[in-house]
């Protein structure tokens, strides 16, 4: 089990929320006003940002988004869902793309056989099975190293276990 020195949690940066939340109002404004000028795609603008300057609010809230690096795996929060991996069940992170935006992706190592066709499908997407959507206020480049970084510590301690039960 987890000690506290053996846990890093990392949570996004509020700025950038706040940010993309003044955004997503400011395109909300625009979607309004091309709807008063007759445009109907004004429609579609309100509510897809709409969505998202509803939605976002709940990530500036205390421990409602963040990342938990522990020594058995990884739990990343969002404000309305909640996932842990084992590390055992991770083969490697890397950096690449969903759409344009860079991103940490991972491939699930070839025990972990749940959601075998929604991982076939993110992995002919975007080259990754899955993924972590948020950099947590590091670089993309950063943060795929540290989660290398705290798999291969976890793969080491349970080298050793395995040999040090050898002898």
């Amino acid at each position: 089990m987890d000690t506290p020195d053996q846990t890093l949690t990392l949570y996004p940066k509020k700025s950038r929320l706040a940010l993309v939340l003044l955004g997503s109002l400011i395109f909300c404004i625009g979607g309004y006003w091309m709807v008063q000028r007759g445009d109907s795609f004004g429609w579609v603008v309100i509510a897809c940002f709409g969505l998202a300057f509803i939605v976002l609010p709940f990530s500036l809230l205390p421990n409602k988004s963040y990342l938990k690096l522990t020594a058995d795996g990884f739990e990343s929060k969002t404000p309305f869902n909640t996932k842990f991996t084992k590390w055992s069940d991770v083969d490697t992170f890397f950096v690449g793309y969903i759409g344009s935006n860079k991103s940490v992706l991972f491939n699930y190592s070839a025990s972990y056989t749940r959601q075998a066709m929604g991982r076939e499908l993110a992995k002919s997407l975007n080259g990754g099975e899955g993924a972590i959507l948020n950099n947590y206020d590091l670089s993309i480049d950063e943060l795929a190293a540290l989660m290398n970084e705290w798999k291969m510590r976890h793969d080491l301690q349970v080298a050793a276990k395995k040999t040090s039960g050898f002898w």
